[in-house]
């Protein structure tokens, strides 16, 4: 479930207190949304900071938060958002929570395959891996 976020009176993109009467995250003009993605940014680089300092809790919320923010920017189905949650998931693996990792790796590998199912690329599954297909001629698929 994602966390709702306002925008602060200082111009930050944080998460709604649950008793906090304020609006929800509306991103009008492209400099705010640059914002937002910004602060996602470093949200990111903070959960990879506190993961090497050993400090778990800390390092999945602001994770999260960066997903969140990252969600409600770019909209649930943008390939960015599936970084977000690969670098969640992944988090959940190495703190041994890998039924909370599962969905999140599914729905990462989901966007991915809705993306370039319209690119001219597409994937294939190799050694149990998905990698990118090039392109046939047109000539070798009609034989």
């Amino acid at each position: 479930m994602l966390t709702p976020l306002v925008l602060g009176q200082d111009g930050n993109v944080q998460p709604k207190a649950n008793d906090a009467p304020s609006k929800v995250l509306v991103l009008k003009t492209e400099r705010q949304r640059w914002a937002a993605l910004n602060d996602a940014r470093r949200l990111s680089d903070k959960a990879e900071k506190y993961e090497r300092q050993g400090k778990a809790d800390d390092a999945e919320r602001m994770a999260q938060q960066a997903l969140a923010i990252e969600e409600q920017v770019r909209g649930p189905w943008h390939l960015n958002v599936a970084q977000r949650l690969d670098q969640v998931a992944d988090l959940y693996t190495m703190h041994k929570k890998d039924s909370a990792a599962a969905p999140l790796y599914e729905r990462a590998r989901a966007i991915r395959e809705r993306a370039l199912s319209a690119h001219p690329d597409v994937y294939e599954q190799q050694d149990g891996e998905l990698r990118v297909k090039r392109n046939q001629p047109a000539e070798k698929v009609a034989s």
